[in-house]
């Protein structure tokens, strides 16, 4: 028993028969040279012009029981469409693009899905995805316009007036 207590009490003995501790020495700071001094510059990025649709945005694609919620973000981003997408789009799909139109794809994509593109009606039996034209809009004739997007001749023919102001 004596035998435990010594060794417990020998390394407090021995750190108490140790000297003081002497703070490390200051050290001067190396003086190294300093930098040359630079030339400032003005850097600037231009601004990226969101993607527009047309024929040179061709896309091809490959997606075996892809979330239609991911393909459509998808095919907008490169058709330079916006989408509101409803809570109720659902499901997954598998698709095989080559070589074809960003919102012809779009498109596509929406009626295999049984999605309608609609900015005022909804049906009740279609989860609804709200497309906002891209911008290339404005080089369309009004017939144009109403085949393409579905809305009325005097919409059309609006459009077409406003662009022209």
């Amino acid at each position: 028993m004596r035998r435990r207590v010594w060794w417990f009490l020998l390394p407090f003995g021995v750190a108490a028969c140790a000297g003081p501790r002497r703070a490390p020495e200051a050290v001067a700071p190396s003086r190294e040279p300093a930098l040359p001094p630079l030339g400032a510059e003005v850097l600037t990025v231009p601004e990226t012009a969101p993607a527009v649709a047309g024929p040179a945005n061709l896309v091809t694609l490959q997606a075996v029981d892809a979330d239609v919620r991911s393909l459509l973000v998808a095919l907008a981003q490169v058709a330079g469409v916006n989408l509101i997408i409803s809570s109720e789009v659902r499901g997954r799909l598998s698709l095989a693009l080559d070589r074809v139109p960003a919102e012809e794809a779009l498109t596509a994509l929406m009626e295999a899905a049984g999605l309608s593109a609609s900015g005022v009606l909804r049906s009740p039996w279609e989860a609804t995805v709200f497309l906002q034209p891209p911008v290339w809009l404005d080089t369309l004739s009004a017939e144009a316009i109403a085949r393409r997007f579905g809305v009325s001749a005097k919409l059309a023919e609006w459009i077409v007036e406003q662009r022209a102001r």
